[in-house]
C-alpha cells in the first residue's frame, strides 16, 4: 500500500518561514519562498507578511518590498506594519512615512504598531509637523492612552525639543513603567539637567526602581553640569541597587567622573572593569584628553591597540586632542599614519581633528591637504581652515575659501563670520566688512554676541565709528571686548571725551576694564596731549584693577611725557620698566628729544637703539641730522662713519 504524501498547506509555509526568520537564515528562506510561489500562496497576506519579515530581518529590503508590492490585497495593517518595521530597522524613515500615508489614503484601519513605526520615523528625522499630524490620527483612532504609543510619542517630542509637550504626555500616563521614566529623564538630561534630577528623585519617591539605562541618562545630566557631588550620590545609589558592576552603569559612571575632571575616581572604576570595550576606552581616553592629561590618554590608546580593540571615530578624535595637549606632533602623525594604514576614508570628525592638530603645530599646508582629501566636510571643517589661514598670515585666502564654501552649499555659522570679519579687520577693508555684515543679516546671525562684538571691532578698526556704534547699541550682551573696541575706535580718531565717556559707562555696567581698554584710553590721552589725565589712568590701572602695565602702556606714557617735554621722566620710565623695552619706546623719546633740542638725552636714546639693532637706519639719520643742525659736525661725521661700518658688517654677514 502506497504512503499518502500530504500536500503542504498555508500554515506549514508560515511555520517554516517563521523558523527561518527567527534564525535569520536567508538561503533556506528563499528555497521555501520558491515552494510558496509554486503552491500559489505568495499573494496571501499572512504568508506574504512573514516573507517580508524574513527578508527585512536579513537586510534584503528590496526583496521584502517586492513581496509587499506583489500582494494584490493588503486589506489590514499586518503587511504594512511588517514592511515599515523593516524600514525602521535599517533607518529609512522616509519610506515609513510614505507607506503610512498610503495606508491612510486606502482607509485601512491602523493599529498601535502602525503608530509606533511612524512616530519613530518622525523622531529620527525630527519631523515635528508630521508627528503632530500622526498625533491627531492617534486621538482619532482612540490610542492616546496606549502605553507604548505614549512612550514613543514622548520620545518624538523630546527629539524635536518640545520638552513641555513630552511632559504633558508623561503626566497623562496612567501607568508609568521604567521605559516612560527613562524616556523623560533622558530627554531632560540633554536640555534641562536640573529638571532631570528632580524627575529622577520623583521616580524613586513613587517606588519605581531605576535600571541601568536610567542611571546612564541621569549621569549625562551630571556631566553636562560638571556636578561631581551628584555623580558621587548617584554612584552610591547605583551601588545600593546592585548596578555598580553593570557594564552600562559602570561605563557611564566612569564617563561622568572623567568629564567632571575627577580622573582618579574614573581610573578606579576603569581598573575594576574586567574586559573594557571600545566605548569604555573612549570614555577614559576622552576624560584624560579633555583635562590636559594627554600623555596618559596616549598610553591608554596604546593599551587599547595591544588588546586588539579597533579604535573608532570617537577614539581618534580624543587621541588627536591628546596629541595637541602634549604638544607632540610626532604622536599625532603616528595616529594619522594608523588611519592611512587602516584604509579608512577620512570622516568628518577625524579629518577635522587632524586638520586642527596640524594647524596647532604650524603646518597649514598639511591641514589644507587633508581638507581637500575629505569627501565630506561640515562647517567645523571649514572653520578650522579659516582659522589656520588667519593664524599664519594668509587673510586674502579666507575669502577665496569662503567662495568655495558657498559653492558646496555649506551653511556658515558664527565662527565662519568671525573669521571673515577678522580678515576685514586685519586688512582694514571696510567694503568687504560691509559685504560680510549684509551676509550675516541674511543668515539671521546679526544678534549673535560673538559676531556682534567682532563687528564692532571691525568697524572701529576701519575707523567707521558710526557703524560700530549702531551695532554696539543693538548688542544684547556687551562684553569687555565690545566696549574696548568702541573705545579703540574713538581713540583712533583722537576723541578723548568719547573715549572717557565709554570707559566710564563700561565701569558703570559692572565690567572690569582689561589691559586693551587701558591701552586705548592712554592712546587717546597721548593723541590729545592730556598728560594729567594719562598719569591718573596709568595709576588707577595698577591700583584699582591690578593690571600690570605692558609694553604698549609704557609706550603710550613715553609718547605722552615726551610731547609734554618731560624727557627725563620718560627716560626714567624706559629704564625702569619691568618688561623689556623695544626700539619703539626709545625712538619715540628720541623724536621728542629732537623736537625739544635735548641732545644729551637724544644721544642716550641712540646708544640704546644701537644695542638693540646696530643697523637701524632711521636712528643714524636722526642723530646725524640733529648734530648737524646744532653745528656739531664732528659728531655728525662720527655717526656717519658708524653707519658705514655697520653697512660693511651687514654685507659680510
Amino acid at each position: 500500500m502506497e504512503a499518502v504524501v500530504r500536500k503542504l498547506d498555508k500554515q506549514d509555509f508560515i511555520t517554516a518561514v517563521k523558523a527561518c526568520c527567527s534564525s535569520a537564515i536567508l538561503k533556506e528562506g528563499k528555497q521555501i519562498h520558491a515552494d510558496i510561489i509554486q503552491n500559489s500562496f505568495e499573494q496571501d497576506e499572512i504568508v506574504g507578511s512573514v516573507l517580508i519579515e524574513l527578508y527585512a530581518k536579513c537586510g534584503s529590503l528590496k526583496e521584502a518590498r517586492n513581496v509587499f508590492n506583489k500582494l494584490k490585497k493588503k486589506s489590514y495593517a499586518l503587511p504594512w506594519n511588517v514592511m515599515t518595521t523593516g524600514y525602521i530597522l535599517y533607518g529609512d524613515a522616509h519610506e515609513v512615512m510614505w507607506l503610512y500615508c498610503q495606508m491612510l489614503q486606502e482607509n485601512l484601519r491602523v493599529n498601535h504598531v502602525s503608530f509606533l513605526n511612524v512616530l519613530k520615523a518622525c523622531s529620527s528625522t525630527v519631523y515635528l509637523e508630521g508627528g503632530m499630524l500622526v498625533y491627531a490620527n492617534i486621538i482619532e483612532n482612540g490610542f492616546e492612552s496606549h502605553h507604548s504609543v505614549c512612550n514613543t510619542l514622548m520620545d518624538m517630542y523630546l527629539k524635536c525639543g518640545l520638552l513641555k509637550d513630552a511632559h504633558e504626555v508623561f503626566k497623562r500616563l496612567l501607568l508609568r513603567d521604567v521605559v516612560s521614566w527613562n524616556a523623560m529623564i533622558s530627554g531632560l538630561a540633554q536640555e534641562n539637567s536640573l529638571e532631570a534630577f528632580h524627575l529622577f528623585g520623583q521616580m524613586q519617591y513613587e517606588g519605581r526602581k531605576p535600571d541601568s539605562f536610567t542611571y546612564a541618562s541621569i549621569l549625562k545630566a551630571c556631566y553636562s553640569l560638571e556636578a561631581t557631588d551628584q555623580v558621587k550620590l548617584i554612584h552610591t545609589l547605583a551601588t545600593v541597587d546592585g548596578f555598580e558592576s553593570d557594564r552600562i552603569t559602570g561605563s557611564s559612571l566612569m564617563d561622568a567622573y572623567a568629564k567632571c575632571g575627577h580622573l582618579e575616581d574614573a581610573q578606579r572604576l576603569w581598573d575594576r572593569l574586567p574586559k573594557p570595550d571600545v566605548v569604555a576606552y573612549n570614555s577614559i581616553i576622552a576624560g584624560y584628553a579633555q583635562h590636559g592629561e594627554g600623555q596618559q590618554a596616549m598610553k591608554l590608546f596604546v593599551s587599547m591597540q595591544d588588546e586588539g580593540k579597533h579604535p573608532d571615530e570617537a577614539t581618534l578624535v580624543s587621541v588627536l586632542k591628546a596629541a595637541c595637549s602634549v604638544t607632540s606632533v610626532n604622536q599625532g602623525k603616528l595616529v594619522h599614519s594608523l588611519i592611512i594604514r587602516s584604509g579608512c576614508k577620512l570622516d568628518v570628525g577625524v579629518g577635522t581633528s587632524l586638520m586642527n592638530m596640524y594647524v596647532k603645530f604650524g603646518n597649514i599646508k598639511q591641514a589644507r591637504g587633508i581638507f581637500y582629501d575629505m569627501a565630506l566636510k561640515n562647517v567645523a571643517t571649514w572653520n578650522v581652515l579659516f582659522s589656520g589661514l588667519l593664524q599664519f598670515g594668509q587673510p586674502t585666502e579666507v575669502f577665496k575659501l569662503f567662495q568655495e564654501m558657498q559653492k558646496e552649499d555649506t551653511e556658515p555659522d558664527n565662527l565662519t563670520f568671525v573669521s571673515l570679519l577678522k580678515v576685514c579687520t586685519s586688512e582694514v577693508s571696510l567694503e568687504q566688512g560691509k559685504w560680510a555684515h549684509c551676509y550675516i543679516i541674511e543668515s539671521g546671525l546679526e544678534h549673535d554676541d560673538r559676531i556682534g562684538n567682532t563687528l564692532v571691532d571691525m568697524y572701529a578698526k576701519c575707523e567707521h565709528v558710526e557703524c560700530a556704534h549702531q551695532v554696539f547699541d543693538q548688542l544684547q550682551n556687551r562684553t569687555v571686548v565690545a566696549w574696548s573696541a568702541m573705545i579703540a575706535g574713538y581713540a583712533l580718531q583722537g576723541e578723548y571725551e568719547e573715549v572717557a565717556e565709554n570707559f566710564d559707562a563700561m565701569q558703570k555696567n559692572k565690567l572690569k576694564p582689561d589691559d586693551v581698554a587701558y591701552v586705548n584710553l592712554l592712546s587717546a590721552c597721548s593723541r590729545k596731549g592730556l598728560l594729567k589725565e594719562g598719569l591718573v589712568h596709568f595709576s588707577t590701572m595698577m591700583r584699582d584693577y591690578g593690571i600690570k602695565p605692558k609694553l604698549e602702556h609704557y609706550t603710550c606714557m613715553v609718547r605722552l611725557l615726551g610731547h609734554a617735554g618731560r624727557l627725563t621722566d620718560a627716560e626714567f620710565m624706559l629704564k625702569s620698566m619691568p618688561c623689556q623695552c623695544n626700539i619703539v619706546g626709545w625712538m619715540l623719546l628720541f623724536e621728542s628729544c629732537i623736537t625739544h633740542g635735548k641732545v644729551e638725552i637724544a644721544r642716550g636714546c641712540f646708544d640704546r637703539i644701537m644695542l638693540i639693532d646696530c643697523k637701524h637706519a632711521a636712528a643714524y639719520t636722526l642723530m646725524s641730522n640733529m648734530y648737524s643742525g646744532m653745528g656739531m659736525q664732528e659728531e655728525a661725521d662720527h655717526i656717519e662713519a658708524m653707519r658705514k661700518r655697520a653697512q660693511i658688517r651687514s654685507r659680510k654677514e
